[in-house]
């Protein structure tokens, strides 16, 4: 006794070790889905914004040298700038450079002689004293160039040309800078809008991968309900088979033929009054897995006569629907497991006469208290004693499937004793005003 006890128990952990690692790769998938998409969200939007930004700083770089170019050449091409370069005239020039600079942005201006002496700089301390960053080229071969580096003002981009006399010969040089730090703020301005719009984007995406990865989730928790019909009937199957072996070692040959037409004709019976009462055949598949599965708990499934549909309510498809019922199902079938066994049956009443369609499902269990019913509906709210992950997410389900189509609930006591779901789904969504309560009392 004590070993079939202990084998006993070693069978229910490891079928609950089944069911916990099946939940987890469940509901991982879409997780892993989701985290998926969004690495590549995350790449894809960081490849474009490293693109982006450094297009524009190769721009920005381009734009300013020539800006700094061209001003540079065209104060070094003024006759007043060329005569007072040639008289040394340090004054001239600072009324000179004074009055073109109210006109333009650079940062500073410099302005030395043939032998890179200074003869105008912002700060007068530093004329008479030779030039910084110079190199062959603007004295010696009449040829403009550019220099990046810190100078007497700070770190700058600076534009250093020629200025030529009448015959064409250099007295001196012009050198023209704009500060790093200013270009930084030009740089800060273009790239705070852009990665405000990227980030922007990134979010878009996020919300758009989460909607899709719960939509996944969703359609795979009704796929759940289908695989766990299909395995029911797997174990069913295998201990049919079981029982044909056995009886095919005792040689009980018209007993195996007896059972394989009494199983096949009972099955085909199912089915077929199935597919005559429901049109949708993810519904009439669901209800054949259930009624397996109450089989193999020790319940009776019971749909009751007069149950019928041939059209599924508008703004639910055959997934959503079967969900619908399969949780309804599931609910019961876990209040009426420890039941006596005069109360371990479940009804089904299915309905799509009039203008609604009615889902009720009645069990024989322990109830639920009346304090709890509004609750019950909540995300996480099990009436359950042996609550899991899995539990409180069922009626959570329903009651936004049913809201979605402006549906209501109702939740009744089943004499003597169990509870009465009832679910009210127009087949066509109402246009007016509707009701924030889905659930009534």
């Amino acid at each position: 006794m004590d070993m079939m006890l202990r084998n006993r128990e070693v069978k229910r952990v490891n079928k609950m070790n089944k069911n916990c690692l099946r939940l987890f790769e469940c509901r991982m998938f879409p997780l892993r889905f989701f985290l998926f998409l969004l690495l590549i969200s995350v790449l894809l939007i960081a490849a474009l914004g490293h693109y982006f930004s450094t297009r524009f700083e190769d721009y920005l770089n381009h734009q300013v040298c020539d800006m700094a170019m061209n001003q540079a050449r065209i104060i070094a091409s003024n006759d007043s700038v060329v005569a007072a370069v040639e008289a040394r005239d340090t004054a001239q020039l600072g009324a000179i450079v004074r009055r073109l600079a109210r006109g333009s942005d650079f940062d500073y201006l410099v302005i030395g002689d043939r032998r890179s002496i200074r003869l105008y700089h912002p700060n007068p301390a530093k004329i008479g004293y030779p030039m910084q960053w110079t190199k062959p080229g603007a004295l010696e071969k009449g040829e403009s160039y550019f220099i990046s580096g810190e100078g007497s003002i700070g770190v700058a981009l600076r534009a250093k040309t020629p200025v030529f006399d009448r015959h064409g010969q250099v007295v001196g040089v012009v050198s023209l800078g704009y500060l790093s730090s200013k270009i930084e703020g030009w740089r800060r301005d273009f790239i705070l809008p852009v990665a405000g719009a990227f980030a922007a984007m990134l979010f878009l995406l996020l919300m758009l991968w989460w909607l899709f990865a719960a939509y996944l989730k969703r359609r795979m928790r009704g796929m759940e309900q289908y695989v766990d019909g299909l395995r029911t009937q797997r174990h069913e199957q295998l201990n049919w088979m079981s029982t044909i072996n056995g009886l095919l070692q005792m040689k009980e040959y018209d007993r195996v033929l007896e059972m394989v037409h009494g199983e096949s004709d009972l099955q085909q019976a199912q089915i077929d009054w199935l597919m005559a009462s429901f049109a949708d055949r993810q519904l009439v598949g669901l209800l054949f897995g259930k009624m397996q599965r109450a089989r193999e708990l020790g319940l009776t499934l019971a749909v009751a006569d007069g149950s019928q549909l041939r059209q599924l309510p508008t703004g639910l498809n055959s997934a959503e629907f079967a969900s619908i019922v399969g949780n309804l199902l599931d609910n019961a079938f876990e209040a009426s497991r420890d039941c006596a066994p005069e109360h371990r049956s479940v009804e089904l009443y299915l309905s799509d006469e009039g203008t609604e369609v009615l889902i009720e499902v009645a069990d024989r269990g322990c109830g639920i208290a009346v304090d709890r019913r509004e609750a019950i509906f909540n995300r996480g709210v099990s009436s359950k004693t042996n609550q899991d992950e899995e539990h409180g997410i069922g009626l959570y389900l329903i009651a936004g499937y049913v809201a979605r189509c402006g549906g209501v609930i109702t939740l009744e006591d089943n004499p003597p004793c169990g509870s009465l779901f009832s679910i009210y789904l127009p087949k066509v969504k109402p246009t007016y005003g509707t009701t924030s309560e889905h659930f009534d009392r």
